[in-house]
């Protein structure tokens, strides 16, 4: 899809905050973005460079750190990180990604262009991946 490609990649951001923890995953995230931005090619369709710092996308790319560290304060909850609880800050680093995307994205597009293609295509896919990070993580807990 262009200019918001859909991919996995927010799925793998949960799970990096929700195993590493809010610091240390939201590091991670900030380590891999920066591999790309030197020029590596670690996001979607092999893209690598300034160019998606720069372009549609960069609001979602912004929003990556802050989405593993949320997750990753889920998991320090001790009762709070019932499936359904990570399934919640799931959600809602997902709301926050879409948010800060389509912000940027109507920089591009007028607004209601950049919701049609940067917010309602990918919503399906934010439940799918919060419920999927929810469980996997649920079921990862018990070998910390």
């Amino acid at each position: 899809m262009y200019p918001v490609p859909i991919t996995l990649q927010s799925l793998f951001v949960l799970l990096a905050g929700g195993i590493l923890g809010p610091r240390l995953g939201s590091a991670a995230i900030v380590c891999w973005l920066c591999l790309a931005m030197i020029g590596l090619p670690l996001l979607a369709d092999g893209e690598g460079g300034l160019k998606p710092f720069l372009g549609p996308t960069a609001g979602y790319l912004a929003a990556f750190a802050p989405m593993a560290w949320i997750v990753g304060r889920a998991m320090m909850r001790g009762k709070g990180n019932t499936v359904a609880a990570l399934f919640t800050a799931g959600v809602a680093a997902h709301a926050l990604c879409l948010g800060v995307g389509v912000i940027w994205l109507s920089r591009f597009l007028p607004l209601g262009e950049a919701l049609v293609q940067g917010v309602y295509p990918f919503i399906p896919g934010a439940l799918i991946k919060s419920a999927a990070a929810a469980c996997l993580l649920a079921v990862l807990r018990q070998y910390r």
